[in-house]
């Protein structure tokens, strides 16, 4: 199968929606901890703000997943962007904490864009290109970390809520964008056309398709690993503007230029790393080495003092979204590899869930040993979970199961 130019042109649409969508979240990093400190509000509300976004992402994300294998990939990902679009609205408007939280909530309903993109990406790439193809996803996240959080500083300069309504703005004309340049890429529909109606016993059905592979336990094992990273990396991502804003004294320019050191040399991983990695190590030996990095990350956090916090806290945020970066291409690989063609968009979906449970659970997790402890103690933690992802992924048999073919 070779790669044509409509594909290429189509990849390109795909990793530009997903740019969009990303940068226009990463435009509010440096500035939610000063939005929560006029409610005077904690570390964990912190927290449970990250993760009202992730908290319907994966609850949708699954379903959204097997309506891309029965609908189409263009419904559901033009869907999920309109709900960004109204969810990003309400966080920009709300005057209090419920209403923002709504619009967060809201906002994850759309959270189907990075399986339904995964999905496109795998219908069109030959097999042994998809790991670096599905590294465009990390590299539209670290693209937009590059530029979102340093604009968002910018703009917070005319008021903290200007750069939410930038990145409404944002999510309005991506979605204008791929309602005219994405077409249909799902194989199991010819011409484009659904397979309806839709039924319960067909959601069901395909549930339970795209949970076969991950009965192997290879397969279960590295999913687990890559939840448990997902909550640590995430988790300490979610509070540490936090720790920048209220121990270190940082403004939001200097947190979004944190951001934007720990994205661009991400940008860089995956333009000229994370292929060659996965070719040379493999998909598997890429996921354990990922939280190698992921600990050396933490652990220059807990190293850092104070006084001279700028390298270490930056060195240790860049490190941990080189793990991240590294772990998701992984393991969507290993799952397309082992999963039924026909329900690759639900494999997917299982993916992000797994990735957003971590990144649901993480920040408030990070967020309350904060506040009950200190961030050192967060930071600590964060190893701990590491250390038994790592010894997860180590213990289960999986590389023999990995490239079993799923019985037909």
């Amino acid at each position: 199968m070779k790669e044509t130019v409509r594909d290429r042109r189509l990849l390109l649409v795909v990793f530009l929606a997903l740019l969009n969508d990303r940068l226009a979240r990463c435009l509010i990093i440096p500035l939610l901890p000063y939005l929560l400190l006029q409610f005077h509000t904690s570390g964990l509300v912190m927290g449970l703000l990250l993760s009202s976004y992730t908290l319907t992402s994966l609850v949708i994300t699954p379903f959204a997943g097997h309506l891309s294998d029965m609908v189409g990939r263009r419904p559901v990902m033009l869907s999920s962007l309109g709900l960004g679009v109204v969810g990003m609205s309400v966080f920009g408007f709300a005057p209090n904490l419920p209403l923002m939280f709504t619009g967060r909530m809201i906002d994850g309903l759309g959270g189907g864009t990075a399986s339904t993109a995964a999905s496109v990406i795998a219908d069109i790439t030959p097999s042994e290109q998809q790991t670096q193809s599905f590294g465009l996803i990390a590299m539209a996240s670290a693209i937009a970390i590059v530029i979102g959080p340093g604009l968002g500083g910018v703009l917070a300069g005319l008021g903290l809520r200007v750069p939410i309504l930038f990145a409404t703005l944002t999510l309005l004309l991506n979605l204008l964008f791929a309602w005219f340049d994405l077409r249909e890429t799902n194989p199991a529909l010819p011409g484009g056309v659904a397979r309806l109606p839709l039924s319960r016993q067909g959601l069901v059905a395909g549930l339970r398709t795209a949970l076969r592979p991950f009965q192997q336990g290879g397969l279960a094992g590295s999913s687990l690993a890559f939840g448990l990273l997902s909550l640590a990396g995430y988790g300490l991502l979610g509070i540490i503007s936090f720790y920048m804003a209220k121990v270190l004294g940082w403004s939001p320019h200097q947190t979004g230029f944190a951001f934007t050191i720990a994205g661009a040399v991400t940008v860089v991983q995956q333009l000229g790393v994370i292929g060659r990695l996965s070719r040379r190590l493999g998909d598997r030996a890429t996921l354990v080495l990922s939280h190698g990095v992921a600990a050396l990350g933490c652990l220059l956090l807990l190293l850092a003092s104070p006084g001279r916090a700028a390298v270490p806290v930056t060195a240790g945020v860049t490190l941990i979204c080189l793990s991240l970066g590294m772990a998701a291409p992984s393991i969507r690989s290993i799952v397309v590899g082992v999963s039924d063609p026909k329900a690759t968009g639900s494999g997917m979906g299982m993916v992000q869930s797994i990735q957003n449970l971590g990144s649901c659970l993480g920040p408030p997790l990070v967020g309350l040993i904060y506040d009950r402890l200190n961030p050192g103690a967060s930071f600590l933690a964060t190893i701990l979970v590491l250390g038994a992802s790592l010894l997860v992924l180590l213990l289960v048999r999986g590389s023999e199961e990995l490239r079993r073919p799923l019985p037909r």
